[in-house]
């Protein structure tokens, strides 16, 4: 699946750039993040997701653990991978966010490829689309208040 959406920032590129870089800040905004260690620049995160909107009254979360790094990319663009398993499902992410200057700071576009291997199956594909949009809106929304 594909996902993709823009924020802007009264900060500048270099700024902006920063915050997403740290982890520590970043990681606030990430729904169900229950822990995460990090070690040589890999960060390995315990996960609980929450899919109660799904309406499945035996099932309400999926607990998985995913490792993520944060590739070699210039400042102005932040690419992080991610790969584990939740539910006993592979998943793989793909993250790339491109940051522009613009008048009174700087806009970050970004763009996710997730493959939620046989969760797709599993779930279907409308009910995850419907859980990924929900976790993704949150987390832009927590990103933006971050970055302003």
């Amino acid at each position: 699946m594909e996902f993709s959406g823009s924020i802007e920032s009264r900060r500048n590129v270099a700024e902006t750039s920063s915050i997403l870089r740290d982890f520590s800040k970043v990681s606030r905004c990430l729904p169900g993040l229950e822990s995460y260690d990090e070690e040589e620049g890999e960060y390995a995160a315990r996960i609980r997701l929450d899919i109660s909107e799904m309406g499945n009254s035996y099932l309400s979360t999926l607990s998985g653990r995913i490792k993520a790094i944060y590739e070699n990319s210039p400042e102005d663009v932040i690419s992080i991978s991610a790969s584990g398993r939740v539910a006993g499902s592979s998943l793989r992410i793909r993250l790339t966010v491109n940051l522009s200057q613009k008048v009174g700071g700087s806009v970050a576009a970004w763009t996710a490829s997730v493959d939620f291997g046989i969760l797709m199956r599993i779930m279907g594909e409308k009910s995850l689309m419907a859980v990924a949009q929900s976790n993704i809106d949150a987390i832009m929304s927590c990103i933006t208040k971050l970055l302003n």
